[in-house]
């Protein structure tokens, strides 16, 4: 970690990241929500990604992909699986792994099966 800001520094978001990070996780009381919620922050940083979000869509050049692919999603992402599933339909001979008992952070929280899934990946690519 570069480092954190002090919660009242000017600009700093780390309070509000840790009041809203608790429902990214299938188990809000999950110890480890409070490391993630100790990553650094930079002001505007939300504003200019939130400010783009309308505006960002790759689906028509998915089709385009002839790569190895694999979409992971979290069972319980608050997000919700479909962006996951219309990603791994767009892109030809992509596979979906939706991670039980994850959140939106299934590498955090089932990091055992995501990584697993992964070096499957990886090793079907050679």
């Amino acid at each position: 970690m570069i480092g954190k800001p002090a919660a009242d520094a000017p600009g700093s978001c780390v309070e509000q990241i840790r009041a809203i990070l608790p429902v990214y996780f299938a188990d809000p009381r999950a110890p480890y929500a409070d490391d993630i919620g100790a990553m650094t922050c930079a002001a505007g940083i939300n504003e200019a990604t939130l400010g783009q979000i309308d505006d960002f869509d790759l689906r028509p050049e998915l089709a385009q992909l002839h790569v190895p692919a694999l979409a992971i999603v979290g069972e319980v992402d608050p997000f919700g699986t479909e962006w996951a599933r219309e990603t791994a339909a767009a892109i030809p001979g992509a596979k979906l792994l939706v991670v039980p008992k994850a959140g939106h952070f299934p590498w955090v929280e089932q990091g055992e099966a995501f990584f697993a899934a992964l070096d499957e990946l990886f090793r079907g690519a050679k």
